[in-house]
């Protein structure tokens, strides 16, 4: 989860997070409650391991609300 402020130029600065929670529910209710505050976007989103590679795999959104960056 993470939440993220945008710049006078454009751009987005994490300004919370990213934080790794328990659990989906956890991450969701967290990122629902940032989203109260004056952030211009809040996300919580998952990634599958990918034990072969070595490399965690595409991001999965769980909840998202405002402006947020691409997740890579």
């Amino acid at each position: 989860m993470a939440g993220f402020v945008r710049e006078d130029n454009g751009g987005f600065t994490r300004e919370f997070g990213p934080q790794q929670m328990p659990s989906e529910e956890a991450a969701i209710g967290a990122a629902q409650s940032l989203a109260r505050s004056d952030y211009a976007g809040v996300i919580a989103w998952k990634r599958t391991a990918q034990i072969a590679g070595g490399r965690d795999g595409t991001p999965e959104v769980l909840y998202q609300v405002g402006e947020v960056p691409v997740l890579e």
